[in-house]
């Protein structure tokens, strides 16, 4: 059939929790707007009503746009959720953080007529895993309005002259305790270097201090700056835009908002050559964007006693090549800011909200035309 003219189509997901799902999809949401795309939104857990409002008033008013007629919806969740989709032509938007899924997702996978991911390492996983209907390599992006070289940074009231700054949720696959480990070792004596940890966690602060100072003690007291919550982008900006460079020794990422968000900004970025960073920092020949510093990484099974991670291997930097990364950047630290402003541009052209719009306006425009 001829596509129609603005690609109508439902979404089903969330946009108003701190989550890289949530964020991703406000983002998507609002640029498919911007594109000239008919969104209608299915919120993926609630009424819209009862859902936290989006810092994006535009989308807060279309999420009141529902469902009609239209044959195509697109679920973008984790993977289980999919057997909501109410479509006629059924698309599962997700990724994984490993090389591999689960059983239960495969299921979930093999009930769509077609899955998106954001990486082709995404659609090995996926496809190594069982999915047998078609995937489809859908990239996301970051929001290149938002996240600037230029962006007033907040007053930093600290006494440390340069700062590392990582941004994650408070979890194990996320490898504070390998970046803090490095970060004591090799910065502990010099005062005049900080770390600002931004997280989000579901442990009480006391909990994320005694976990700490389990890995260095308290010799890293006054180098070290938690700071926990959910913040509008406006802040988070600002908070980043204080530090001199980004550092996220991951074991493993979907796509990789954070470093990739940090580079955006003009931030040197040290991250882990793993699912997600590995790819989204590179350009389409494999080679690194400017400012990126990657961190080699074995694969490993996977520490986490999650049903999702059953069997699955993900990826695992040292603490000494950490160590030698923060250093390099740190002691060159006018050549890496350099080549993150070279980096930052590459960002805005190949990973914006715009670019993913696009891609997922020629999807949408090939199911019409098949349908």
């Amino acid at each position: 059939m001829k596509a129609p003219e603005r690609l109508p189509f439902t979404i089903q997901t969330h946009t108003g929790s701190p989550t890289g799902y949530s964020e991703t999809a406000t983002l998507l949401f609002r640029s498919l707007l911007e594109e000239g795309v008919e969104v209608h939104y299915l919120c993926l857990h609630d009424d819209y009503v009862y859902e936290s409002p989006s810092y994006e008033l535009i989308v807060n008013h279309y999420r009141k746009c529902e469902p009609e007629a239209e044959p195509i919806w697109v679920t973008y969740s984790i993977v289980p959720m999919f057997w909501s989709n109410g479509g006629k032509y059924k698309v599962g938007y997700s990724m994984i953080e490993t090389d591999r899924i689960c059983e239960r997702w495969v299921r979930s996978c093999n009930r769509m007529d077609e899955i998106w991911v954001p990486t082709f390492k995404n659609k090995e996983a996926f496809v190594a895993s069982g999915v047998q209907v078609p995937v489809r390599v859908v990239p996301l992006g970051i929001d290149a309005h938002h996240f600037k070289p230029n962006f007033t940074p907040a007053i930093y009231h600290g006494d440390h002259k340069f700062r590392f700054f990582c941004s994650a949720f408070w979890q194990l696959r996320k490898r504070w305790d390998l970046l803090i480990t490095a970060f004591g070792e090799e910065f502990g004596d010099e005062k005049e270097v900080g770390l600002i940890c931004k997280c989000i966690s579901e442990q009480p602060m006391e909990e994320i201090a005694d976990q700490i100072h389990s890995w260095v003690g308290h010799r890293l007291d006054d180098q070290l700056a938690i700071v926990e919550g959910a913040y509008p982008w406006w802040e988070y900006v600002s908070i980043m835009r204080t530090c001199q460079a980004f550092v996220l020794p991951t074991s493993g990422e979907g796509w990789g908002c954070p470093p990739v968000q940090a580079l955006a900004c003009g931030l040197p970025v040290i991250v882990t050559d793993c699912m997600g960073p590995g790819e989204v920092l590179r350009d389409d020949a494999g080679i690194p964007f400017p400012g990126v510093r990657f961190l080699s990484a074995v694969l490993e099974p996977s520490k986490v006693q999650h049903e999702y991670y059953d069997g699955s291997n993900w990826w695992v930097p040292n603490v000494p090549e950490i160590r030698k990364a923060m250093r390099e950047v740190y002691e060159n630290y006018q050549k890496w800011q350099a080549e993150a402003l070279k980096g930052a541009k590459m960002v805005h052209e190949l990973r914006s909200g715009t670019a993913a719009a696009l891609v997922v306006k020629k999807e949408l425009r090939r199911i019409y035309e098949n349908l």
